[in-house]
């Protein structure tokens, strides 16, 4: 059986620097994503966790993470919330998110694209784990540490009938994402978000409602 464990991130942007097993190289894993715990092996004098994520870009891969100064572990057993619920009216360009009495909103966002990209239609989306850091976010990490932190919003197909991938997302432009303008909100998004899941991969729902007024 597999021992399942998390990795909370650990640089205040939402990630935490890993290493690929079969190539050395150093990747920006986002935190908390669902692991299957290998153990302990030392590389070059040092002692590292190792895991093989079960979720996001980096899944089925090897990866290895060094232990704390105090000989302890990064790797925690979790704290797993329910499906997170995003409500978004491209109309008003307004989004919410949390349940009853715990919604949070209208925040202002952006969903209407640019004029060559296509909206996403009402409807109800998948929100996936992170991927990796987008440099993109730069420019907003003085209002949001987590900017640089999106999120897929996985399709089927585009009105083109090709398959096509939008995200969740802060920043000032669209191209037909949903795009939170209003910046140092994304914080409280991202911490929304952090630890809930739908099921692995999936962190929850998005819905797009053009007539939802709050």
């Amino acid at each position: 059986m597999p021992e399942v464990r998390y990795l909370p991130e650990q640089d205040g942007q939402g990630f935490v620097d890993v290493r690929m097993t079969a190539t050395g190289e150093i990747i920006a894993l986002p935190g908390y994503l669902k692991l299957n715990y290998l153990g302990i092996k030392v590389l070059n004098g040092q002692q590292r966790d190792y895991f093989i994520p079960f979720e996001g870009k980096w899944k089925n891969r090897e990866l290895s993470v060094t232990r704390k100064s105090d000989g302890g572990s990064y790797l925690v057993t979790g704290n797993i919330l329910g499906s997170a619920k995003i409500i978004f009216n491209p109309v008003k360009a307004n989004l919410w998110y949390g349940e009853g009495s715990a919604r949070v909103g209208p925040i202002f966002t952006q969903g209407s694209g640019t004029p060559n990209s296509t909206p996403l239609r009402d409807g109800v989306y998948e929100i996936s784990v992170p991927d990796e850091p987008h440099n993109a976010g730069n420019t907003y990490l003085s209002q949001s540490s987590y900017a640089r932190l999106w999120y897929p919003i996985p399709l089927d197909q585009n009105q083109d009938g090709v398959p096509d991938e939008r995200f969740l997302h802060c920043g000032s432009v669209s191209a037909g994402c949903v795009t939170v303008r209003d910046v140092p909100q994304w914080t409280g998004i991202y911490r929304y978000l952090y630890n809930r899941r739908l099921r692995e991969d999936v962190v929850g729902t998005i819905t797009v409602n053009s007539s939802y007024i709050g």
